[in-house]
């Protein structure tokens, strides 16, 4: 796994998690928060599926993992209705982060996901928002996890969907960590708040890689939640039992 470490001025983060939580508790915002790059956390490796695996059920099984709905009448609220939110990178953003993330945006969009707008400046109300920080600044932002190299804070609500996202990133990583953790950043960022459990060699949104080196590309199963996620059929506000419903009629 490749590091680096770099000598730029740290950026403070502009809302910690704890803010962050409070603020969610009392407006009755949905806060989620992850730390999406847990490279160096051990653990088993998933097994892969069997290779008579009915694609469409774990299709849905992986949705229904990702969107964090566990009972039939779980509400969605991880999901975009602007149909082209802000990415706000910072002007400051060093190249080599800014062109992992316009990758990944690219990989959502190509994936028939959202069409996300490149700004540096503006207000986080509406957008995607990126804050590269220095590794003791990173840490600071949640030193209880020492494994972690990015998190993404997701503000939602049934009514409302996905409304702002912040992504903290740790400016420790390069190559194909960086790659990773920037699509996994984003795959939070468009609504996939949870770790589904699929094999992280070959699944971007899985907890952790399972080997060397990590995924940099979704998973045909992602792009096709992806495409469910945001086809004309799938709303915020709607139970589990009615995203089954509509998965019935998508062509997959």
């Amino acid at each position: 796994m490749a590091a680096r470490q770099v000598a730029r001025p740290a950026r403070p983060p502009a809302l910690f998690p704890g803010l962050l939580l409070a603020i969610g508790l009392t407006l009755g915002l949905t806060l989620g928060g992850c730390d999406g790059s847990n490279l160096f956390a051990g653990g088993g490796v998933t097994a892969p599926p069997p290779a008579a695996v009915d694609a469409r059920a774990e299709v849905l099984r992986y949705l229904e993992e990702a969107l964090l709905l566990g009972a039939d009448d779980a509400v969605l609220r991880f999901r975009w209705t602007t149909p082209a939110p802000r990415l706000l990178l910072p002007a400051s953003l060093p190249p080599r982060e800014r062109d992992a993330l316009r990758r990944a945006a690219e990989r959502v969009r190509a994936a028939g996901g959202l069409d996300l707008v490149e700004v540096t400046a503006g207000s986080p109300e509406g957008a995607i928002r990126v804050d590269l920080l220095e590794p003791d600044a990173y840490r600071a932002v949640d030193p209880t996890r020492p494994w972690s190299f990015s998190r993404t804070f997701v503000t939602a609500t049934p009514e409302t969907g996905i409304t702002e996202v912040r992504i903290a990133l740790s400016a420790e990583l390069d190559g194909p960590v960086l790659e990773r953790a920037a699509l996994h950043a984003m795959g939070h960022a468009i609504g996939l708040m949870g770790h589904p459990a699929f094999p992280g060699g070959t699944f971007v949104m899985a907890a952790s890689p399972d080997g060397a080196p990590p995924p940099t590309a979704f998973h045909p199963w992602e792009e096709a939640a992806i495409r469910f996620l945001y086809s004309p059929s799938v709303f915020a506000g709607m139970t589990r039992t009615q995203l089954r419903e509509a998965w019935r009629g998508f062509v997959f």
